[in-house]
């Protein structure tokens, strides 16, 4: 498989545990030691198992999402941050 991003092919492994496989699907285990252990980079995760729950939340977060689009000249939004800012700082002043 070729990424569309690459030049070259290139092929990879992953680590697949309590997977769901549906509609007939089956899995196969090929060099399971060559891949990722999360366990070997962090101290504390969870592995949890596939199931219709992790099917509904894929299905309801994955893809596009309706989100507001982010201007299209950042400075001026940490241009008015900044204002905020010192206003709010003179309002703590003039508290005191």
């Amino acid at each position: 498989m070729q990424a569309a991003d690459r030049d070259e092919k290139e092929s990879g492994s992953l680590r697949s545990e309590g997977d769901l496989f549906l509609n007939g699907a089956e899995g196969h285990v090929q060099d399971p030691d060559s891949v990722f252990k999360a366990q070997d980079f962090y101290e504390h995760w969870t592995l949890e198992p596939a199931d219709t729950d992790l099917i509904k939340n894929v299905s309801r977060n994955a893809g596009w999402q309706n989100i507001a689009d982010l201007p299209s000249d950042l400075t001026d939004v940490n241009e008015e941050e900044e204002a905020e800012e010192e206003e709010d700082e003179e309002e703590d002043d003039n508290a005191i």
